[in-house]
């Protein structure tokens, strides 16, 4: 019955007793088996010191043997050794480390847990001279050490598994009598409470003693004669609270909206220029050429690039170049009209969407573009920067239904315009390449 309820506690006394017996059990399995791997690193210790000693006893003899080459001898000293209880296998091994003889005390594919030897070298004097033979190496092994301590371990277990039992059946009875008995009274009691009566009830728990229970008992009432004023207060103050969170409800509704709303500006808007990013403006792009589908008008792109922007940063550093970046895009902003979509789509790549723009007008707006870049140098850290603008204009054409088309004709001319010397303006229709002169004029 105890032994069921401890594996399966449905009570907090049976389950603090079961943590504590389970912390000692973990314990003392740990405490046994550093006790086992001392004594087992105790006996490893001695074998090796009477191996040791033995590899000295026979020194002399195998250094004799080999020195004079006598096989038989030889083998009859590893015989001999092996019938040592503490050595399991004996090497002679010649100067290069290879094995020369060799005898195991067990067989082929047996090989115990765990094998361990001491080395020693042999050498012969001849003619005063020391000659190197090779070396002496005995074997032992774990069965060897377990033989030994096999007695003691049994008795470590043995004493270990009592004092477990004992402790168990010793927690046991603590813990029903001072903790687990107390506590189911006052389980009893606390669910005889009902909160319409909850001053006519008190919990008695028949402690005598002046203990945590007994002062638990004392909280508990006193909370008992508390709960009942408490019951109305909570009531209004549940409603001041359901009317405060309806409230902020509210307010952060409105903070959500107004944060989605930022959101999706920031998600639309190129961080450096502020102007739109390659998505937005392909999203607005094609939305424009969809419409232009449905009701056909005139309409036109405009692919712009900053001539030579790479040497701005290489010379003046990448914070001149953000700073030349948003010169360019405000003022091709004045230049703009509000209905014109204008958005960043690379490093210095921008482009231009004209709705309502026959392409003599995109031309003109282009132009004046150019123009308004070339005259108006960039001011940064006193330095005066001048660059100009080469652009690529196409007019849409109704079988275009996709926004890459028709900024691909665009980027086409846009590097025609590149490859014709720069600060010029790439136009499909006409001239493949139109550029403007010194004095405003297309040339």
């Amino acid at each position: 019955m105890l032994l069921a309820s401890f594996f399966s506690p449905k009570r907090l006394s049976v389950k603090m007793m079961r943590v504590v017996l389970s912390l000692y059990l973990t314990v003392a399995f740990f405490v046994t088996a550093l006790h086992f791997w001392a004594e087992y690193q105790r006996t490893q210790s001695a074998l090796t010191d009477e191996l040791i000693g033995l590899e000295h006893s026979v020194h002399d003899a195998v250094a004799t043997s080999l020195w004079q080459m006598n096989g038989a001898q030889t083998e009859a000293l590893l015989d001999g050794l092996l019938l040592m209880p503490i050595i399991e296998g004996v090497e002679i091994r010649d100067p290069d480390g290879q094995v020369a003889f060799e005898q195991r005390a067990y067989q082929e594919g047996s090989q115990p847990l765990d094998l361990f030897y001491v080395d020693q070298n042999l050498s012969w004097v001849a003619a005063g001279r020391e000659v190197q033979l090779g070396s002496l190496r005995l074997y032992s092994s774990s069965s060897v050490i377990f033989e030994r301590v096999l007695f003691g371990f049994g008795m470590i277990g043995l004493g270990a598994i009592l004092k477990f039992t004992l402790l168990w059946w010793l927690f046991i009875w603590a813990f029903r009598r001072f903790l687990g008995a107390p506590l189911a009274r006052l389980t009893d009691q606390i669910g005889e409470i009902h909160l319409e009566r909850v001053g006519d009830k008190r919990i008695d728990l028949g402690a005598s003693d002046r203990n945590e229970l007994a002062e638990l008992q004392e909280r508990i009432n006193a909370m008992l004669d508390k709960i009942d004023q408490d019951h109305q207060r909570l009531i209004q103050a549940e409603e001041e609270r359901r009317a405060w969170l309806e409230s902020e409800v509210e307010q952060r509704t409105k903070q959500l909206v107004e944060a989605n709303q930022e959101l999706d500006r920031i998600a639309h808007t190129d961080y450096l220029t502020k102007t739109d990013n390659r998505r937005s403006f392909f999203e607005k792009a094609q939305s424009l050429i969809d419409q232009s589908l449905r009701q056909p008008g005139d309409l036109c792109l405009i692919a712009l690039d900053i001539d030579h922007f790479k040497q701005v940063n290489d010379s003046h550093g990448h914070e001149i170049g953000d700073q030349v970046l948003r010169a360019f895009s405000q003022q091709v902003r004045t230049i703009l009209r509000k209905t014109d979509l204008f958005g960043r789509i690379g490093g210095e790549e921008f482009a231009i969407l004209l709705p309502d723009t026959d392409q003599q007008g995109a031309w003109k707006v282009a132009e004046k573009i150019r123009r308004t870049v070339e005259q108006t140098p960039v001011v940064c850290a006193n330095t005066e920067i001048c660059y100009t603008v080469s652009m690529g204009l196409v007019k849409w054409e109704s079988h275009e239904t996709d926004i890459s088309a028709l900024l691909k004709r665009g980027d086409d001319l846009l590097y025609q315009a590149k490859h014709g010397g720069r600060n010029r303006i790439g136009c499909d229709g006409g001239d493949a390449l139109r550029a403007s002169d010194g004095n405003g004029g297309n040339a």
